[in-house]
């Protein structure tokens, strides 16, 4: 029980410190605020509503593809184990690619957390599934932005379509709306 709420406090620490470390590094004028999306996990009838975790805030000037990588390595560290999620392209449609990849084996990158792994983790189980659906989904396609941004993502897994049961709508576009 102890050691649940040391890893529950230890989680809210790393955000915060990362919501700290770029508030500092960013405070100049020029910054927009991004939202960064959950779900709500004790609001499960009403299947698990997106919620606001936190904001980050970019530099207005940064390109497109900056701020969907800014997001990508946000995502990566916050909730994903710091497990590489890169932004391939953005197609003449605006459709960005995104692949959600693995860590190799023999890797070095000792910030991956050794038990971190989309395929037997952060895909599996109907909760599990639908909140990495909703934390990827809608804080990459940012609904309520106002400026110039993608219309749709595509997600791949290690370099293919995502074909996992409790994540079907990673498997196609997803489009802003």
């Amino acid at each position: 029980m102890l050691n649940e709420e040391l890893e529950s406090l230890n989680k809210r620490l790393d955000k915060q410190v990362a919501i700290i470390t770029t508030l500092t590094r960013n405070s100049a004028k020029g910054m927009e605020l991004y939202p960064i999306y959950s779900a709500d996990v004790d609001n499960y009838k009403n299947n698990y509503k997106k919620e606001i975790d936190f904001d980050i805030t970019m530099p207005k000037e940064d390109s497109l593809k900056s701020k969907l990588d800014t997001i990508a390595d946000t995502l990566s560290v916050i909730y994903f184990g710091n497990l590489p999620i890169e932004v391939l392209e953005i197609d003449d449609n605006k459709i960005a690619t995104i692949n959600l990849e693995e860590t190799s084996e023999k890797s070095t990158n000792t910030s991956v957390q050794k038990t971190s792994s989309w395929g037997t983790g952060f895909f599996q189980g109907s909760t599990g599934g639908t909140i990495t659906t909703i934390r990827l989904s809608e804080s990459f396609l940012q609904k309520d932005y106002e400026g110039e941004w993608i219309k749709g993502i595509r997600f791949l897994y290690k370099g293919q379509p995502v074909d996992f049961e409790h994540t079907p709508e990673l498997s196609k576009v997803i489009y802003r709306r």
